[in-house]
């Protein structure tokens, strides 16, 4: 006489967890890090030329917006890698934010970048969510980032003693969405804030600016 099978307790509910596994590795075996494999800027285009729409890739090197050339620094620098996945091409970066804040005489002053000037005559006005930013290299950690653009990047020009200043870690977040610089470029980005507090007796605080290869970035002290 045959008796009808039973089902284990819990079976079903196993299937499903091994089914989602399954799906989970295909997921990150189709996705392909495309960083290493872009080494010149021919590479480059063929890339972007298959994923980006044409009509915003046209805008490239046009009005505020960065060009090829850009983004093949970034990529060649550690600053960003390319990553190709199930929703598209996107634009894997790590990025600090710092607010310098400064009091002298009961009044608080933050820095503000105020705007960037390129070599071509163009200029753009960023809204940062600090007075500096900086992405983070491969290899390197935030608080590593964050010093780095206070001694040797955009801070460097402050002209104010740092000695016993404090540097106090804010917040972390993540972002996604369309590079700014980048139109049609999908951009995901993983961010750590600080507030950089400079004591009173560290010196007056002035405007300046600070020059890197192809740009001029000018910062300014506003009264909060």
């Amino acid at each position: 006489m045959r008796t009808k099978a039973t089902e284990r307790p819990g079976a079903r509910w196993e299937f499903w967890v091994i089914l989602k596994v399954i799906l989970i590795v295909l997921t990150m075996m189709r996705e392909n890090k495309l960083g290493k494999e872009i080494e010149t800027e021919e590479r480059l285009r063929e890339v972007l030329e298959r994923y980006v729409a044409p009509a915003m890739l046209g805008l490239w090197g046009t009005k505020d917006y960065k060009t090829g050339q850009s983004l093949y620094g970034e990529i060649a620098g550690g600053d960003c890698v390319l990553k190709l996945g199930p929703d598209g091409l996107r634009r894997m970066t790590k990025a600090v934010f710092v607010d310098v804040m400064y009091c002298n005489g009961g009044q608080e002053y933050i820095l503000k970048e105020d705007r960037q000037e390129f070599s071509d005559g163009r200029a753009r006005r960023r809204n940062l969510p600090g007075s500096a930013g900086e992405k983070v290299v491969t290899g390197e950690s935030f608080k590593q980032a964050v010093k780095r653009l206070i001694k040797d990047e955009e801070l460097k020009g402050i002209g104010l003693s740092t000695e016993g200043s404090r540097l106090i870690k804010k917040k972390k977040w993540r972002a996604s969405g369309e590079a700014n610089s980048y139109p049609g470029l999908v951009t995901k980005s993983e961010n750590v804030k600080y507030e950089w507090k400079l004591r009173s007796d560290q010196g007056k605080p002035k405007d300046f600016s600070v020059r890197e290869e192809d740009t001029i970035t000018y910062f300014v002290w506003v009264r909060e």
